[in-house]
């Protein structure tokens, strides 16, 4: 029988995990962790130079105005969103935030945001391809056709689907980037459709 998968539901799945692994190579940081990363750097800075020392991980969740547990997850934090080996304070009072961290376990609710930010965004992005850019995605990364198969399904070459492709993976950088910088989101392609599935 015919598979009768939705797009949206493919979508938040077998394509997730590879599109995000596309948006982490493309450094794509949510601006909400920006700004936590910022607000941590700023806040271990003033507090060497005011007391001499790093604040404590109780400290710094209560300057933060954060549960201490989330301050715990700081230190598995991917090395992108908060960089462990970024200096904080001056002179003989400068170290790292790796220093000043503790070391935890990789479930980090710093990470586990910014995943659902890019997850969201990037459900967001795929709902603005073309139908035959989310056929192509859908075939290769979810079906798991290869490119000449899809060429064959579709009644393209090869080359003209690895160019849907590439072009499909263009166009989720730049909407990607636009939702980062708050802009207003690209106008849903008028062609979408339902793409087709491969038969049993």
């Amino acid at each position: 029988p015919t598979r009768d998968i939705k797009f949206r539901t493919f979508a938040e799945y077998r394509i997730r995990g590879m599109m995000l692994d596309e948006i982490r190579a493309m450094d794509w940081v949510p601006r909400s962790v920006r700004s936590r990363r910022d607000q941590v750097r700023q806040i271990v800075e003033e507090h060497l130079q005011k007391n001499g020392m790093p604040p404590t991980t109780q400290e710094l969740a209560t300057l933060l105005g954060v549960p201490i547990d989330e301050i715990e997850g700081v230190g598995g934090c991917d090395p992108r969103l908060i960089s462990l080996d970024e200096p904080v304070g001056q002179g003989e009072d400068e170290c790292t935030l790796r220093d000043v961290l503790p070391d935890v376990n990789p479930l980090d609710p710093f990470v586990a945001c910014a995943d659902a930010e890019m997850k969201a965004a990037l459900s967001a992005a795929l709902e603005t391809l073309s139908a035959r850019q989310q056929e192509v995605l859908q075939s290769y990364y979810h079906i798991g056709l290869t490119m000449k198969e899809i060429g064959h399904q579709m009644g393209l070459t090869e080359s003209g689907v690895c160019r849907v492709h590439s072009g499909a993976l263009r166009h989720l950088r730049i909407e990607l980037k636009r939702i980062e910088d708050g802009g207003p989101s690209a106008p849903r392609p008028k062609n979408l459709r339902k793409p087709r599935v491969a038969d049993d």
